[in-house]
C-alpha cells in the first residue's frame, strides 16, 4: 500500500473505534483479518497512526474546538499529521482522492492546517493537555499530587517498549540474550527484574523460534516484579486467584522450579483455555486450571485456610497500560471505576478465605490510581485484623524497592504501572 492508501485505512478504523465499545487492538485484528491485502509493513504504519491519535485524542479535539470545528475520525487524523509537521503541500499530496488515498481537503481543511499553526497548546487545559478525561486528571492528582500527577500523566503518553522474561525452566536470561543475538536481536537488560529483557519499540517476537520452544514470555517488566513478591520455595501449594492469560502463572511456575502444586482460577472459560498451551509450551508441569462460577464458588469454600500462598491479580481500571492502550483512557467512565473497585474488594475478601494462618496474599493491580490501590488495602485491612502489611524488601530478598507496597510508574521505572501488597495472615 501507498503512504495515502494507509492514512485513508488509519482513518476507517480510527471511525470504527470511536463507534463500538471495544479494544482498538481487536478492532484492528478485525478490521485486517477482513482485508488479507493489508502487509505487515502496512499494518504498522497504520496502527502507529491510529495509537497516536488516540493516545493525543484530547488535545486534538481541544485544538479543533479552538478553531469551532467537531472532531470527526478525518479530522483527527489530519490534525495528528498536522502537528508532526506534516506541511499543507504535503497533506494535499496525501489527501489527494486518488489510488485509495483520502478524498482531497476542502477549504475548511486546508484553512485548519494553517491555522493549527497558531495554536499554543501550552494554554490547553490540563485534560487536553495531559489528553485524557478531566475527571481522571482528578484521580490522577488525588494519588500523585498535583505535581506528580502532572509526571504520571505525560508518562503515560511515552510510547512503551516490549519487555519479555527468560523462561528459568529452559534457559537463564543470559543464555537468552546470547542466543537471541545470534538470531540479529540486541536487547538490553530490564534495570528492575532480573529475568527481563528489553527491546526498543515493538518487536513481532511471537514468531521467534525461541518463543515457540518456550524459552521466554512477552510480559512487561513490572508484571515480572509482582511475580518476584510470590517467589516460593519449590513445594508451596500456590493459587493465581484471577489467572486470566496466565501470564504471572507461568512467572510463578518458573520461580517453584515446577514443584509444589499451583492452581489458576479464573471466571472467563475461553481465558483459561488460553493458558493451557502456553503451560505446554513453557515445559509447565505443576500447574493446573480450574473456572470458578464467581470469586465464591465452591471451590474457595471447600479449600479455606489451606493455601500458602495466594495472587490477587484483580481486574482493574487498566490505567498502568494506557501507554500500550490509549484508546482505554477514552472508555473508562466514574461509574465503571466503582463497579471496579466493589469488584476488587469483593474477590480480595473471598481470595483471604483460602490463606491458611501465616500465610500470605499478593494483592496487586495494573493501575496507577489510589482508588484501587492503597485504599483498597487499607478498607480491607480494617476489616481483616488478622492480616498485616509486609514491606516489600521483606517478601522479596534483595528487592531493589522499599516499602509497604511496590508502586511502579512509566514516568519513574520506565515501565508499565503496577501496584503490589503483599499481607500476611497471623498465626
Amino acid at each position: 500500500m501507498r503512504y495515502p492508501a494507509q492514512i485513508q485505512t488509519a482513518i476507517e478504523v480510527t471511525d470504527e473505534i470511536g463507534r463500538r465499545d471495544t479494544p482498538a487492538d481487536r478492532i484492528m485484528a478485525g478490521f485486517f483479518k477482513s482485508r488479507r491485502h493489508v502487509g505487515s509493513s502496512d499494518k504498522a504504519v497504520i496502527a502507529d497512526v491510529v495509537y497516536e491519535v488516540q493516545r493525543w485524542r484530547g488535545l486534538y479535539v481541544w485544538m479543533l474546538d479552538e478553531k469551532g470545528l467537531e472532531e470527526t475520525p478525518r479530522r483527527l487524523v489530519l490534525t495528528h499529521l498536522a502537528r508532526t509537521g506534516v506541511d499543507l503541500d504535503g497533506l494535499k499530496e496525501i489527501f489527494s482522492g486518488e489510488y485509495h488515498a483520502p478524498e482531497a481537503l476542502n477549504d475548511v481543511e486546508r484553512k485548519l492546517v494553517l491555522r493549527l499553526k497558531d495554536v499554543d497548546a501550552n494554554r490547553a487545559p490540563d485534560w487536553a493537555k495531559y489528553s485524557c478525561q478531566p475527571w481522571l486528571v482528578d484521580e490522577f492528582k488525588r494519588t500523585f499530587g498535583e505535581e506528580g500527577a502532572a509526571t504520571e500523566l505525560v508518562g503515560m503518553n511515552t510510547r512503551a517498549h516490549t519487555d519479555i522474561r527468560a523462561n528459568t525452566l529452559k534457559t537463564t536470561r543470559e543464555a537468552l540474550k546470547a542466543a537471541l543475538e545470534e538470531t540479529g536481536l540486541n536487547p538490553s537488560l530490564t534495570p528492575y527484574s532480573p529475568l527481563g529483557l528489553r527491546f526498543e519499540g515493538r518487536k513481532p517476537l511471537y514468531m521467534h523460534d525461541l518463543f515457540k520452544a518456550g524459552h521466554f514470555e512477552v510480559q512487561d517488566e513490572a508484571a515480572q516484579l509482582v511475580a518476584m513478591l510470590l517467589s516460593d520455595k519449590p513445594g508451596a501449594w500456590v493459587v493465581d486467584f484471577c489467572a486470566g492469560g496466565g501470564g504471572k502463572t507461568l512467572a510463578l511456575a518458573a520461580l517453584m522450579k515446577n514443584k509444589g502444586r499451583l492452581e489458576a482460577l479464573d471466571i472467563n472459560a475461553h481465558r483459561l483455555e488460553e493458558v493451557r498451551p502456553r503451560l505446554i509450551r513453557a515445559g509447565v508441569h505443576n500447574c493446573r486450571t480450574t473456572l470458578l462460577k464467581s470469586e465464591h464458588d465452591n471451590w474457595v469454600k471447600r479449600h479455606a485456610g489451606q493455601i500458602e500462598t495466594v495472587l490477587v491479580d484483580a481486574p482493574c481500571s487498566g490505567s498502568g497500560t494506557w501507554r500500550r492502550n490509549p484508546d482505554a483512557k477514552w472508555r473508562l467512565t466514574p461509574s465503571r471505576l466503582r463497579e471496579l473497585t466493589e469488584i476488587q474488594a469483593s474477590i480480595l475478601a473471598s481470595a483471604a478465605t483460602l490463606v491458611k494462618p501465616g500465610g500470605k496474599m499478593v494483592y496487586a493491580t495494573c493501575s496507577l490510581m489510589k482508588v484501587e490501590n492503597d485504599d483498597q488495602i487499607q478498607n480491607f485491612l480494617a476489616k481483616h485484623p488478622d492480616f498485616s502489611l509486609v514491606p516489600v524488601e521483606q517478601a522479596w530478598s534483595g528487592s531493589p524497592f522499599k516499602g509497604n507496597s511496590l508502586q511502579v510508574t512509566p514516568a519513574q521505572q520506565g515501565c508499565d504501572g503496577f501496584f503490589a501488597a503483599v499481607l500476611q495472615r497471623r498465626n
